[in-house]
């Protein structure tokens, strides 16, 4: 085997390219999160080690001497990582002896371990440094997320309807109504509400609201008592989503919530609301005890434009990530941009000068929340 710095350049520059690898491009390609970072980092390794070794050996038992050391010094990082952080210590310092060994000791075996270690701290030290610039990131993270403005385009004008109560919303409710009601909502659902979309938009008089039909059927997986009323399979037929309800209440039991509901059809409600009426809400079935609970309501929200303020395009100049995102929600609809603190801190001051929730930046109004760490991902 070639010994000297070309060999120890070789594996630094082997455990270098691995982490890089396994960190920024395998990750395009394949799903990797947390310990599987440094699976990827191990297998690259491991693969550019047979490769080195090779080139400077020529020799099979060198390359299975590399490649057990190495798969040995690369467990002890993953125990290190993934559950002992008290190893950081010994694993570094027998990276180090290792290293020390092979420039005292120039035998093979302490060559090939000295190799070894130089590629592991080296891809050690990479993903150490990735780490800590992402918990920097995590750490110092601001985000403007900005959504557009208007009044909806498409909507159910009901304004002569029979759902007076409407109007009466000033903001948000949750309203029971009548079966026979609630089919004239599905109705007037099934043709405005568009696809994807569980809401539609209505105007009533001047106004426009955001609706919700609401038509759910709750089961909760109660303890036995002996006034639950048993029920058949047979007498169950009509309510298949009841059903699943309770066999899936009963699968999931204590180990998480025991409460589940499901949106049904108004055929299937009457049906549940039927059975309630003769069996009352607490059941047993198939050895489990359930307490059923429906809705048959709707979920009204006003849509109202805030206060806005108008912002210059020279005062936009001064802060490029809001220009960025008030541009990207005027063609999309929403924007959330990522902001360094400074930035971040000045358009909040500049947003309190306007004391607005709202800004008219491009060509409609945008508004402006606010989040100083990591991105929600339900926004």
């Amino acid at each position: 085997m070639q010994l000297g710095l070309r060999g120890y350049a070789l594996f630094a520059i082997l455990g270098m390219v691995s982490a890089l690898l396994g960190i920024f491009v395998l990750p395009a390609f394949i799903r990797l999160e947390g310990p599987l970072y440094v699976h990827a980092i191990f297998l690259l390794g491991m693969v550019f080690a047979a490769l080195a070794f090779w080139q400077l050996s020529r020799s099979p038992s060198a390359i299975l001497k590399g490649l057990v050391i190495y798969a040995t010094f690369f467990l002890l990082w993953y125990l290190e990582i993934s559950a002992y952080l008290q190893l950081t210590l010994i694993f570094l310092i027998s990276l180090i002896v290792v290293l020390v060994l092979s420039g005292i000791k120039k035998t093979e075996n302490f060559r090939i371990a000295g190799f070894v270690a130089v590629a592991i701290l080296v891809s050690y030290l990479v993903f150490m440094a990735f780490l800590g610039f992402a918990a920097y990131q995590h750490y110092n993270a601001r985000y403007i997320h900005v959504e557009k403005l208007e009044l909806p385009s498409y909507y159910a004008d009901l304004s002569e309807s029979d759902f007076p109560f409407i109007q009466n919303v000033s903001d948000r409710a949750r309203i029971d109504i009548a079966p026979a009601e609630m089919a004239k909502f599905e109705r007037i659902a099934l043709q405005y509400t568009k696809p994807g979309d569980t809401f539609f938009f209505a105007k009533f008089g001047e106004d426009y609201y955001k609706i919700i039909p609401l038509t759910l059927i709750e089961v909760e997986l109660a303890e036995p008592e002996p006034d639950y009323t048993k029920i058949s399979e047979k007498e169950l037929e009509c309510c298949p989503t009841l059903v699943e309800l309770m066999n899936k209440a009963k699968e999931v039991g204590e180990r998480k919530d025991s409460r589940h509901f499901s949106k049904v059809s108004l055929k299937e409600l009457g049906e549940v609301r039927k059975l309630i009426e003769e069996k009352g809400h607490n059941l047993e079935y198939k050895g489990g005890y359930y307490n059923v609970f429906l809705c048959c309501s709707v979920w009204i929200e006003k849509v109202v434009i805030p206060k806005c303020e108008e912002v210059s395009q020279k005062e936009l100049e001064i802060y490029p990530a809001l220009k960025k995102a008030l541009v990207a929600a005027d063609k999309e609809g929403r924007a959330i941009i990522k902001v360094s603190p400074e930035e971040w801190s000045g358009i909040q001051n500049f947003i309190q000068e306007k004391d607005a929730s709202a800004l008219i930046g491009v060509a409609s109004p945008c508004i402006l929340c606010w989040h100083e760490t990591e991105l929600n991902p339900s926004l």
